[in-house]
């Protein structure tokens, strides 16, 4: 900073930013099927639990409960809640049961 005070060039250093993903969660080859994360939200939408007691049980905020049902509703064409625990809840059946015994 005090060389650029003297009319010295200075250079900054950042480093690349990660566009990618990170690879903690892989989607399915078909990407037909929820992911683990996926499958959670849904099973928690089924229960009738609004996004705040989402955010709480999965330790995610509010906003990014939000963006996790904006992506499910495009990714299945869906509309609504309604449909998502409608729809999508037969796959995950036994996912749903293991989840409210811990509500």
């Amino acid at each position: 900073m005090k060389s650029a005070l003297w009319g010295e060039a200075t250079v900054e250093v950042r480093r690349p930013i990660r566009l990618c993903r990170s690879g903690r969660e892989k989607r399915d080859d078909a990407g037909d099927r929820p992911t683990a994360r996926e499958r959670e939200l849904i099973a928690l939408i089924a229960l009738g639990h609004p996004n705040k007691v989402i955010a709480h049980e999965m330790g995610i905020s509010p906003n990014t409960v939000r963006a996790h049902i904006g992506n499910i509703m495009r990714k299945y064409k869906l509309r609504n809640r309604t449909q998502i625990a409608m729809l999508l809840m037969p796959m995950l059946r036994s996912g749903a049961a293991a989840i409210s015994r811990n509500v």
